[in-house]
């Protein structure tokens, strides 16, 4: 769902779990996803030897680790 600034308090209260953390190819332009349900999830970073990203949600107060690549690729933790 798309919401506006304005709108923060009342997502964060409500709960909405509607964030999708995807993938984006820009060579062949396909977009997957890789984790859905993310409750009011608001940056993303990668680390620093790519082998996982970390998603802040905020509704949830989490850090959440996404594994990309070696035997835990795909799954999804919290920090």
């Amino acid at each position: 769902m798309n919401y506006d600034r304005s709108q923060h308090e009342m997502v964060t209260r409500l709960g909405d779990a509607t964030g999708h953390l995807m993938r984006y190819d820009p060579h062949t332009g396909d977009v997957a996803v890789l984790q859905t349900r993310l409750a009011y999830a608001n940056g993303v970073a990668s680390s620093t030897d790519l082998t996982h990203l970390i998603v802040a949600s905020t509704r949830s107060c989490k850090l959440l680790r996404h594994w990309i690549k070696g035997s835990k690729a795909g799954c999804t933790s919290r920090l």
